[in-house]
């Protein structure tokens, strides 16, 4: 129990490190268990049959977070996982990636399969990592820890793995550095305790901008990133606070008050946002990044559910 307690907490952690989605649903709009995701029965539909999928809590509590899958036409909410206590996802077209403490281990990745259950990534098993993340290249980039003979954390680890030829790559060993963020041009975006992005190829940091401290988690899309703001002293998973659209190349910013950043579309033209009144039902919209100053347009409410983050699949 104490080593489950302690890769949750590593979790949270990587969560809030690296991580790095309106008004008022419509009558002809169906939810999870009508309404109530709690406890929701798990979807009997292919997992890579949704175009969204996000990481969310019926609970409010991200560390009793399961994945739900969202289809826009019709506005439809499925339960795909239950029980797993997920702490990150990312998905591509054909597969969803967990890091979920199923075990006494720790958080462990692993694709969800249908039905729910998590099983083994071939050739690289179900190792205790964190913060998933597909690279435009197909790879899967993750991260660990170091400990040392007491157990204790000394260092962060990210890693890209090759599906294909099942080749593991170090990326990126540095204490306090979060999860390697991959970029469509090749390069690793991560987030530092300081108050700092690093940019970097290969092994060499070619950018820094300073961000702001109460950054808690980063999602990049091209030359564009998505950072999530909260008030100073708050959690990961309180209510929605800013959205900080950030310019890779000149390091401009810009606020989004009261949204919460969830994913980009495929094409990056549409940011998924969320935001709150109860810090329980979600109100999911698109903001355009080109006019982030524009009222977000409203897609719909999910009552009862706690949305953190979420993976916006290409269906061709």
């Amino acid at each position: 129990m104490t080593k489950l307690r302690t890769g949750r907490t590593l979790a949270a952690a990587a969560v809030l490190m690296a991580s790095l989605a309106g008004c008022g649903g419509s009558s002809g709009h169906t939810f999870v268990s009508d309404g109530q995701p709690t406890p929701g029965p798990v979807s009997t539909r292919p997992v890579n049959s949704f175009e969204i999928y996000l990481f969310a809590s019926a609970e409010g509590n991200p560390l009793f977070a399961d994945v739900y899958g969202l289809t826009l036409s019709p506005f439809h909410v499925e339960r795909l996982t239950s029980g797993k206590r997920i702490s990150t996802m990312d998905a591509n077209a054909e597969h969803l990636v967990v890091a979920a403490a199923d075990s006494d281990v720790g958080d462990r990745l692993g694709y969800v399969s249908d039905g729910g259950a998590i099983t083994d990534i071939p050739g690289l098993g179900r190792p205790e990592a964190f913060t998933p993340k597909f690279a435009a290249n197909g790879d899967l980039v993750f991260s660990d820890v170091t400990r040392n003979g007491s157990g204790q954390v000394v260092d962060s680890r990210s890693f890209r793995f090759d599906l294909g030829t099942h080749r593991k790559t170090l990326l990126m060993q540095a204490k306090d550095i979060g999860g390697a963020i991959p970029l469509s041009d090749g390069r690793f975006a991560y987030l530092n305790g300081h108050g700092q992005l690093l940019i970097e190829k290969g092994h060499a940091t070619v950018k820094t901008i300073r961000i702001p401290d109460t950054t808690q988690q980063l999602m990049a899309h091209n030359q564009l990133a998505a950072l999530e703001q909260v008030g100073q002293g708050s959690n990961f998973g309180d209510k929605p606070t800013d959205t900080v659209l950030l310019d890779l190349k000149t390091g401009r910013q810009h606020t989004v008050p009261g949204w919460q950043p969830i994913c980009w579309n495929p094409d990056g033209t549409k940011l998924l946002v969320r935001r709150t009144s109860d810090n329980t039902d979600s109100e999911l919209a698109l903001l355009d990044p080109n006019h982030p100053d524009a009222t977000p347009a409203p897609l719909g409410r999910i009552p009862h559910l706690m949305i953190y983050r979420g993976a916006w699949v290409a269906r061709h």
